[in-house]
């Protein structure tokens, strides 16, 4: 994961896996989430790093460009500071990712491009878990049954090697004996 950043933190961009996310967007985002978590009382810095940090893989250093890039939302009166806490000025929504507007129309939520974590519970990695195990488990069993062909194989080797030193032996035994008995 990279961040750039230049001199304006409107520039700075979380990039991840598949997803680029704007600092303006993670704010936003966070804060157009508050009606429904904290009856409207806005998030503080923490509050808006932990509710995107939940959701997507940011460096730990955001936390401070963070403080800089709230400042410049209310300044541009995007958002408003009470105590602190940050909510959304009235009558704004944040910029989705897809279409790059702006409505002016209160909307229950934004839509963005982003890629959000795959969740903790997962059944279909749970079972793709279970099928590369059992995978495994064959390979281990396919290469066990391969040394024991291999160590059959051997000793059927060693053992026909055997077999022609006793037929070498026995020749020599029944041409000595013939040689012995037309000897005498």
């Amino acid at each position: 994961m990279a961040m750039d950043s230049e001199d304006n933190s409107s520039d700075a961009n979380i990039v991840g896996s598949g997803y680029t996310l704007s600092l303006d967007d993670m704010v936003l985002e966070a804060l157009s989430t508050i009606d429904d978590e904290h009856d409207g009382s806005g998030r503080d810095v923490d509050g808006i790093f932990e509710y995107n940090n939940e959701r997507y893989v940011i460096p730990e250093n955001v936390r401070e460009l963070l403080k800089d890039e709230l400042e410049k939302l209310i300044a541009e009166r995007k958002i408003e500071k009470v105590g602190n806490r940050y909510t959304i000025m009235p009558q704004r929504v944040p910029t989705t990712a897809a279409t790059g507007e702006d409505s002016t129309m209160p909307q229950e939520s934004a839509s963005t491009s982003l890629v959000p974590r795959a969740p903790e519970e997962n059944p279909q990695i749970d079972a793709v878990a279970k099928v590369v195990a059992e995978a495994e488990n064959f390979e281990f069993q396919a290469k066990e049954a391969q040394e024991l062909v291999d160590r059959h194989s051997q000793m059927l080797d060693l053992e026909r090697l055997f077999l022609e030193l006793a037929v070498e032996i026995l020749n020599r035994c029944n041409v000595q004996l013939l040689t012995t008995s037309s000897s005498s």
